[in-house]
């Protein structure tokens, strides 16, 4: 009996070494690589949306010739524009499109 408890002792020691320095700092280190990735990725998406347009993904620096166009368009807040105009073309009836809004209709269906 006592060779049966030196050899479970030794397994345990065994296995709680394995643990703490190995497996332990692997999982730690895989945790804490997908945080870094998110937080890169939430990172770049903040940074685009300060550099180009959210609809039309045009660069800041061309909206220059226009005044005061980028700062409508900023942080996606001119979006909220265009969601309201696809709404309000999905409520009207497809028979009173103008010009644009058939263009538009016709844009958003073969896409």
């Amino acid at each position: 009996e006592d060779s049966w408890q030196a050899w479970r002792s030794f397994v345990v020691f065994v296995s709680v070494i394995f643990w703490v320095f190995l497996l332990q700092g692997i999982i730690q280190g895989q945790i804490i690589d997908t945080f870094a990735a998110m937080r890169n990725a939430a990172e770049a998406a903040r940074e685009d949306l300060e550099q180009k347009c959210f609809v039309s993904s045009i660069d800041r620096f061309v909206f220059n010739n226009y005044p005061g166009e980028w700062e409508k368009r900023r942080g996606g807040q001119y979006a909220w524009n265009y969601l309201l105009f696809f709404i309000h073309l999905l409520d009207k009836d497809p028979e009173e499109y103008n010009g644009l809004e058939n263009a538009v209709v016709d844009s958003y269906k073969h896409n």
